[in-house]
């Protein structure tokens, strides 16, 4: 194993305490390239622990989270607009598909009374909003899941 020296890897684990081998500290106490570089990492990692951390007059938190949660609400803009783009054409989609039965449907409400043909129309829009919302809420909830 002296002509196989250990990895950067293997010698960072084992100055850290991560794994204990008796091959690795055998093969460290007989070659001395491995020894060397044990050395270096060891001087390396104490001179890291000595560095102190960079202080600011000002909280570095508070405008990292501010700039974090400008993006974030960017992003949901931008997909809220997204979807309503998708359901608009898909509304218009269905308007166009529609078409040839528009007579037909119209027709129905020739029989009804305006008040009742306006509380259909309201009451079916309504619900239509409603279910729409509640399809994206449940979206965004699963998205919510799967992040986490």
């Amino acid at each position: 194993m002296k002509n196989n020296h250990l990895t950067d890897e293997i010698l960072q684990t084992l100055l850290l305490n991560e794994v204990q081998d008796e091959i690795v500290d055998k093969h460290i106490s007989e070659c001395q390239v491995c020894q060397e570089k044990m050395k270096n990492y060891q001087f390396l990692f104490t001179s890291i622990k000595k560095v102190e951390p960079e202080t600011f007059s000002f909280d570095v938190t508070s405008l990292v989270m501010e700039k974090i949660y400008e993006v974030e609400i960017k992003k949901e803009k931008n997909a809220n607009i997204a979807l309503y783009m998708c359901l608009s054409i898909i509304l218009i989609i269905v308007f166009i598909l529609l078409y040839p039965y528009v007579k037909t449907i119209f027709s129905q409400f020739k029989s009804s009374s305006i008040m009742a043909n306006a509380f259909m129309m309201v009451s079916s829009l309504g619900v239509t909003i409603f279910l729409l919302k509640d399809i994206y809420r449940q979206y965004k909830r699963k998205e919510m899941l799967i992040l986490q």
